[in-house]
């Protein structure tokens, strides 16, 4: 007995939700959320209004589903360069670079990110953003714990060393994303 009819179906399915994704980040760049139809979606996606309610149940659904899946993205390409041999400076540095490049190859995505925190449907989902933003956290805490044990960091609690970490980052992609 094989499972190859499954595999594909569940790579379809993946591959579909992709393009839903990709579509919708269109829509909401051109239009907003908002303003975005479903129908829009759909048309850009080359996909049924009923594979949309199936994949994500509604327009707010695409929309979470968009901003979770972009900060998953974000943040496991800036943590890709914090390896344990990496020196405290240098993973610093990597870190900081590799926020600045991933909103550079994702401007629409990074726009997205910054926009849509406080959108209703993504706002509902805030336990699966903590619980990404948990992961994330403790991701850089493993790397940064023998930099702080060996003092070439300082020893901060969590939310002061994440926010010296992102905060001018995150503001230097906002002004850069503004045009600015």
């Amino acid at each position: 007995m094989t499972t190859r009819p499954l595999e594909d179906l569940q790579t379809r399915s993946v591959l579909r939700r992709r393009e839903i994704l990709d579509a919708a980040l269109a829509c909401f760049t051109d239009k907003g959320v908002a303003a975005s139809a479903l129908e829009d979606m759909c048309r850009g996606a080359g996909a049924s209004v009923s594979s949309v309610y199936h994949l994500f149940g509604n327009k707010a659904g695409v929309a979470a589903a968009l901003y979770l899946d972009s900060l998953a993205a974000f943040q496991a390409y800036v943590c890709r360069p914090l390896k344990p041999t990496l020196g405290a400076k240098d993973g610093v540095l990597a870190f900081v670079a590799a926020h600045i490049q991933w909103a550079d190859k994702n401007k629409a995505r990074a726009s997205y990110l910054q926009a849509a925190r406080h959108i209703g449907s993504v706002a509902a989902h805030a336990e699966d953003i903590r619980a990404l933003n948990r992961a994330f956290f403790e991701s850089i805490a493993g790397w940064a714990r023998p930099h702080i044990a060996s003092a070439q960091l300082r020893a901060l609690p969590a939310d002061l060393f994440m926010a010296q970490l992102l905060g001018p980052t995150h503001e230097y992609v906002r002004g850069r994303l503004a045009g600015r």
